[in-house]
């Protein structure tokens, strides 16, 4: 059986979908990872064919307007207008893309927001499933993810919001999908949005989460599923650069500070402040660039600067890390029991920023609009000395350990298409 993974966004929104689908391969499935043309090494390391879709993904953010997206923090207003001048001129590709990537496949599997792949599935009358890494159906039991995290909500209320999110997130598309749909001879959504359109037909939804994390709210629906973080672990044939492996043997285990995509946003800016607070916090660094490129400004023997390190090896070789509140690196970092500093820049990072603190295992987030050395330095400080920090870090780290969320989600996708 041929399956399509289809999904949109950075290597975040990608790489869990691939160790999906190196999972699917072993047990026996033919397995296409269709995404951005900047994703093709990765599904190519993970044993999988590939479809390109919608060009490649890291230009769109790296361009004028896509920084200024990653700069919109927790301002839905701003956040929606952005979302709107970026990506509405490009749905039409996107869709028409993932009807070509599907052609010829007996399943889909896609990332919610990847609404091409619903249209492909329905038009063919092809299985089809949903595969998130957030709490994707609305819940009285969580706040919404894209607003702010601090609002004191009564339940119904937060289930509402979390609705009027995906609606708020869908409006600008939803003429662009509704006449594609025409012309391909499916019918209209009725719903506000293609979210809620996917929850009308009970399409199930596999969320690659841990529970450790967050456990799966009572009030979902029972095709709703939560399988554990979904790692594409590649540190087994890593063999790190001389430079890299002389750092780490020079001292104490460093400090990882990265923050991903996030660093196409102002890049020297926060380069200075990461290096000067790590001067104040008196430690060791190892950050990694990501998009945009933090970038070494002057030299400095306890800051050592690296492009791509594979997670899952180097987390095991670090004291605490320091990021923006992405899901891979939060769940990299948490399987290897260390502490966490987020500094959330905007989409569902302040929810997750959030959800470190309530867990205990780091300090309190900082705002990116309200980064600066001070701050970065206090909180490195704490994620490197609370001893209760590091103790309930540790605890979190062996429940993920636990875990085998890959296996989980082969046999929850095998379990739908034997149905």
């Amino acid at each position: 059986m041929h399956i399509v993974i289809g999904s949109a966004g950075t290597r975040g929104d990608v790489q869990p979908l691939a160790a999906l689908g190196r999972g699917l391969s072993k047990a026996g499935f033919r397995v296409t990872l269709a995404a951005g043309d900047d994703a093709e090494g990765l599904a190519r390391r993970a044993g999988l064919g590939f479809r390109g879709v919608g060009g490649d993904f890291q230009q769109v953010m790296e361009s004028d307007l896509g920084r200024e997206w990653l700069q919109s923090g927790s301002n839905p207003l701003r956040y929606r207008r952005l979302l709107k001048q970026i990506f509405a001129p490009l749905q039409r590709r996107w869709i028409e893309d993932a009807d070509a990537a599907v052609e010829g496949c007996d399943a889909v599997l896609h990332y919610p927001l990847a609404a091409g792949f619903l249209h492909a599935a329905e038009r063919r009358r092809l299985p089809v499933m949903a595969a998130a890494f957030v709490p994707w159906l609305p819940s009285a039991m969580i706040p919404p993810l894209m607003l702010p995290q601090r609002l004191p909500l009564a339940g119904f209320v937060r289930r509402w919001l979390g609705l009027f999110a995906h609606r708020m997130f869908w409006q600008p598309f939803m003429p662009v999908h509704q006449a594609y749909r025409a012309e391909v001879g499916l019918p209209a959504v009725t719903q506000t949005s293609m979210v809620e359109h996917a929850f009308s037909l009970s399409i199930p939804h596999l969320h690659l989460f841990s529970e450790a994390v967050l456990p799966r709210p009572s009030d979902w629906a029972a095709w709703a599923t939560v399988s554990g973080f979904a790692f594409l672990d590649e540190g087994d044939s890593y063999h790190p650069p001389a430079e890299l492996a002389r750092f780490l043997a020079a001292g104490p285990p460093p400090v990882y500070i990265g923050f991903g995509s996030m660093t196409a946003c102002q890049p020297e800016a926060l380069t200075k402040i990461v290096m000067a607070a790590v001067e104040r916090a008196g430690v060791r660094a190892l950050v990694v660039s990501g998009w945009g490129g933090l970038s070494q400004l002057a030299p400095s023997r306890n800051v050592h600067f690296a492009a791509d390190v594979p997670h899952d090896w180097l987390m095991a070789r670090v004291s605490a890390v320091v990021h923006h509140g992405g899901i891979g690196t939060l769940a990299a970092g948490l399987r290897a029991g260390r502490p966490t500093v987020v500094v959330p820049f905007f989409g569902d990072q302040p929810f997750w920023a959030r959800r470190v603190r309530e867990l205990g295992v780091g300090p309190e987030p900082i705002a990116r609009k309200s980064l600066d050395v001070e701050r970065l330095a206090r909180a490195i400080g704490v994620a490197t000395t609370d001893a209760g920090i590091a103790r309930r870090a540790d605890e979190v780290g062996e429940r993920i350990r636990a875990e085998d969320g890959v296996a989980a989600a082969v046999q929850a996708v095998t379990r739908f298409l034997d149905r």
